[in-house]
């Protein structure tokens, strides 16, 4: 309020002094004149009490003499109101104007006791008679004045000051108060000119300069306001309202500190003044001395308990120390006091948001935009509440009401896009987040959520290099503020993981970690990305670590993690640990049941286990959880299309969102889907764009190859240019999957096959024997992931088998069948599925007899199929025929080398010192000698002349035998190989997809902060 007087005129006296009137008193002890006039000279003593006994005496005197004297009850009146007797006063006015109605300086009381005791009509009533009675009395149009302007009748009132000035054109006071309404009136430039002509008048009157650094505190001319204020305080330095006003302007410029010095000035001339007491509240709140704004807010309440704004603003401090049932019941309390208190409303909302109960905190901001319907933040926050309650499409209004409202407020840019981004609508979301980016470049300011929200739409359109950018830009900007966001470098993470950059992910997700040790915090969703980035890099060991730290962090909290668990799976299934990835998945299960991942990796594990009823019922579960993922929707499709259910398998690739369609998955699924069809041209043209979308996998290129040998196969004959031209373009591009798959490979390449797959199987083997033996998970893994690489250089990939499958059949179908026969020959070699190797044998047995047609010296010696056991046999059957015609020679021969090998090597393991090793060889130079001894012997019996006939026809069978390859070239050579299709699309685990979340942080901060404090 400000700070107003009303003036009472006294009435002139005698400048007698009171030593006269008690002598006048003494001599005449009756005389009502000589009471009257001690009684003025007491009260002008300032000696109220004395001075109202001396009246009363007087006024009993003039009884006795049967007068009434007007003039006494004004000066009782006077005094009772010196006396903040205000009903006593007007009582007095009141006895005065009985005994003379048109006395002005008696109506003029009246109004100030009446004005004082808040009567303010009746006061105005009084100030009109005095106006009245004489209409050229400056004060009584002042008086006027002051009480039309508490009636907030300003234009009334400035009209009275107008006239008192009229009158009275020196009357500083009046210019002062009429300065007064035209700042209340919002006119700040006319009410500067007017305070300046009061200070012309008095210029040491401290209202005046008081008043005017007011007006430039409205004018947000704070550095002026403050040399003001200073000069009041110069003139009046213990004036607690000067010093408060002096401390709101510094609180404006945010020089809390020399603002708080001010208040406690302010504060030690005058203790009990609540509203000073709020303002270091506030200030304190500003410094972030939440604690020591919460003890003055106390004292505020103290002074005055049913000041709704130190609730209000006591409840703000108990946000801040985030202690939210305490700040609600302040709330509430600010609320019962003042129950239009918009501001209280909004924040007792905020306060319900922070304790989740969002239901209550949508009915708290809906009162506040009842009494203030364009309160922006409340909108804001009330479509924060709806967005918490997932009522998406209702917060959206919310957010559009608040631009409608203030169309450059970048927090309901953001908080739109947000919920644009929960209702799918990717690209409307983008826009908005890139419009809340843009109003605050244009106010000079940077919001890293805005940046964080932009990467997260980014994300959804597979925009990961422009989404890592913009997740870059919000560290950035958090970095220049001193802050640091574990949030956002897990999502920068995220992005560098969907860019296969595992090794970057790695690096943003530690740095998360350290983030949270450095607020001795624990964030499990950082261990989980952190095994995830491990789990890619295939250190599988550490990826288990960090899972485990994940499941323990909750742990701790009472809590089960679902998704750690889910990695865990992940990694026992990579290593082919099977029943261990089933029995993770299953824990994932019994933490939370809906967790799609958990469900799908466990149809995957089923599957490979051929446990088909369980992999489709698994995957039955995840799509009941979300029936719009599209890996789910692509394994069901996948699935049903192995066992040949093409309809079921469109289904669920025609259910997946649009948005996902684009996945190299989906489009190569919707080709083997068309193949079946027989819509060759449209097969080829999914492959084609699943190609574009996955470059590094041939999968696709096989597929695409096969689609087009398909159409060729259904369109042309083989003799014709166009088919030839066709599979010389498929192999073509054969050739390039043949490189690709042919990279990277080391020296193991050298190793024999019969060495690779001893190899291979002794690790297999190894492995059961581990999981046997109930080994640890965490030992188990470590020894296997050593194992792991050298078994998959060992085993070379389907894909590769697949490959050299396609390119020898191609071949074949352009005659080149010594090229066809190379590649089948690489085929058949591979450790690869038994159907593959089964029908590149086919092929390769077809291809060499009925098209090669070789000698019989390359039948047996260089045969591509079983070429060491034919040439193992015809060595026999060469033998034999030469030891059947010339047994004599054979068996001198047998005898020779028996002397030249074997007679050595008993000698020598006679010397040999080897316990163990001695007895072994021993035993096979045994059975090797008493062998080949026989041998000899058989053939030294033989004897022509006693068997010729039977000799005769074991020879000729021998023979027939050798020759028998040319004997099958005289059958038809029109053979056709049927091709093979590509092998489906493998199966495999996939680790949680968080979904990135965009962020708002309204119910994190308070928008609507302390009141300032406010200009008295």
């Amino acid at each position: 309020m400000h700070d107003k007087e009303i003036e009472n005129k006294d009435k002139l006296t005698k400048d007698n002094s009171l030593e006269v009137f008690e002598k006048a008193i003494e001599i005449e002890p009756e005389n009502a004149d000589a009471w009257f006039g001690k009684g003025i000279s007491l009260r002008n003593l300032k000696k109220c009490e004395d001075a109202l006994k001396a009246f009363e005496k007087a006024i009993e005197i003039y009884k006795k003499n049967n007068q009434e004297k007007a003039d006494v009850w004004i000066d009782i009146g006077d005094t009772l109101y010196h006396l903040k007797r205000y009903e006593d006063a007007r009582q007095a006015f009141e006895k005065a104007i009985e005994i003379e109605p048109e006395n002005i300086f008696a109506w003029a009381g009246k109004g100030a006791a009446l004005y004082h005791l808040k009567r303010y009509e009746d006061a105005r009533q009084a100030s009109e008679k005095a106006t009245e009675i004489e209409p050229e009395n400056a004060n009584a149009w002042y008086n006027k004045g002051i009480v039309l302007s508490d009636l907030k009748r300003y234009e009334e009132a400035l009209k009275a000051f107008e006239k008192a000035i009229n009158i009275e054109p020196e009357n500083a006071n009046a210019w002062i108060n009429k300065g007064i309404i035209l700042s209340d009136s919002k006119k700040y430039e006319d009410a500067l000119n007017v305070f300046d002509k009061a200070i012309d008048i008095e210029p040491e009157n401290p209202l005046a300069w008081y008043n005017k650094g007011i007006s430039l505190s409205r004018l947000k001319r704070f550095e002026e306001a403050l040399k003001v204020f200073e000069k009041a305080i110069k003139i009046e330095p213990e004036n607690a309202n000067a010093w408060y006003n002096k401390g709101t302007a510094l609180s404006d410029l945010k020089k809390y500190e020399d603002a708080l010095e001010a208040f406690e000035k302010a504060i030690k001339i005058e203790p009990k003044n609540a509203d000073t007491w709020i303002a270091k509240g506030i200030v304190l709140g500003f410094l972030e001395k939440y604690e020591d704004s919460l003890d003055a807010f106390k004292k505020a309440i103290f002074i005055e308990p049913e000041n709704a704004e130190v609730w209000y603003n006591k409840g703000i401090s108990l946000v801040y120390l985030k202690r939210y049932e305490d700040a609600l019941k302040a709330f509430e309390k600010a609320i019962e006091i003042e129950q239009e208190h918009a501001f209280a409303w909004y924040n007792k909302g905020i306060s319900l948001g922070h304790l989740k109960r969002h239901e209550d905190a949508l009915k708290a901001f809906e009162r506040a935009i009842e009494i203030e319907p364009e309160y922006t933040v409340a909108w804001i926050s009330m479509g924060v509440a709806l967005s918490n309650l997932n009522k998406f499409e209702d917060a959206l209004k919310a957010f559009e009401k608040a631009i409608v409202i203030e169309p450059e407020n970048a927090e309901a840019w953001n908080n739109k896009g947000i919920v644009l981004s929960e209702l799918s609508k990717y690209e409307d979301a983008l826009k908005a987040f890139e419009k809340a980016i843009d109003i605050d470049k244009k106010s000079g300011k940077e919001n890293a959520n805005a940046w964080y929200n932009k990467g997260v739409s980014l994300s959804h359109f597979n925009k990961y290099e422009d989404a890592l950018r913009a997740f870059e830009k919000a560290i950035d900007i958090d970095k220049k503020s001193g802050k640091e966001n574990t949030l956002a470098w897990i999502v920068k993470g995220i992005s560098l993981r969907s860019l296969q950059k595992c090794k970057d992910a790695l690096k943003a997700f530690e740095k998360a970690i350290e983030i949270d040790k450095k607020n001795n915090q624990e964030n499990a969703e950082a261990w989980i990305h952190k095994g995830d980035a491990l789990y890619c890099l295939k250190q599988y060991e550490d990826a288990l670590k960090a899972f485990e730290k994940a499941i323990n962090i909750d742990k701790k909290n009472g809590m089960g993690n679902s998704d750690a668990w889910v990695g865990k799976g992940a990694i026992f299934f990579s290593l082919g640990l099977y029943k261990h990835a089933l029995k993770a998945n299953m824990e994932s299960i019994a933490i939370y049941s809906k967790n799609k991942y958990a469900w799908t990796n466990k149809a995957v594990t089923h599957f490979n286990l051929k446990e088909y009823i369980q992999c489709q019922e698994a995957l039955e579960q995840a799509f009941n959880i979300d029936p719009n993922d599209i890996n789910i929707n692509n394994l069901l499709a996948e699935y049903h299309l192995t066992f040949g259910d093409l309809k079921n398998a469109s289904k669920y690739l025609d259910s997946a969102p649009l948005i996902d369609r684009k996945s190299p998955l989906f489009l190569g699924l919707k080709g083997k889907i068309k193949i079946e069809e027989q819509d060759y041209d449209e097969s080829s043209y999914y492959f084609k764009e699943a190609i574009s979308s996955d470059l590094r996998n041939p999968f696709y290129l096989l597929w695409d190859s096969y689609a087009k040998y398909l159409k060729a196969e259904l369109e042309f004959s083989s003799d014709e240019k166009r088919y030839q031209d066709t599979v010389l373009a498929i192999i073509r591009e054969l050739e390039t999957v043949n490189i690709c798959v042919s990279q990277g490979h080391n020296n193991l390449k050298y190793i024999p096959r019969f060495f690779k797959n001893l190899t291979i199987n002794s690790m297999s083997f190894f492995k059961k024997v581990l999981v046997c033996l109930n080994v640890s998970e965490k030992l188990t893994v470590k020894i296997l992931e050593l194992m792991n690489p050298y078994v998959n250089e060992l085993k070379n990939t389907k894909i590769k088998a697949y490959n050299y499958y396609f390119l020898g059949c191609f071949y074949y179908k352009i005659n080149d069948y010594s090229t066809a026969v190379y590649y089948l020959k690489r085929c058949k070699n591979l450790k690869s599925d038994t159907d593959i190797k089964k029908s590149s044998r086919e092929a390769l047995d077809n291809i060499w007899n009925n098209k090669i047609r070789p000698s019989i010296w390359n039948w047996w010696w260089n045969s591509p199929l079983n070429r060491y056991t034919r040439m193992f046999s015809f060595i026999i059957l060469i033998f034999s025929l030469f030891g059947i015609l010339l047994p004599f020679i054979a068996s001198k021969l047998i005898f020779s080398a028996y002397d030249l090998f074997f007679k050595p090597l008993f000698a020598y393991q006679t010397e040999l010192d080897l316990p163990i090793i001695k007895p072994l060889i021993s035993t096979v130079i045994i059975f090797l000698s008493s062998a080949i001894f026989s041998l000899g012997n058989f053939f030294s019996s033989i004897s022509w002349q006693q068997n010729a006939i039977s000799l005769t026809i074991l020879a000729s069978i021998i023979i027939f035998i050798i020759g028998f390859p040319s004997i099958q070239h005289f059958k038809s050579n029109q053979i056709e190989i049927e091709i093979r299709p590509p092998p489906a699309f493998k199966l495999t685990p996939s680790l949680i997809e968080k979904k990135l979340k965009n962020i708002s942080e309204n119910f994190t901060t308070i928008t609507e902060k302390y009141s300032h404090p406010k200009i008295k």
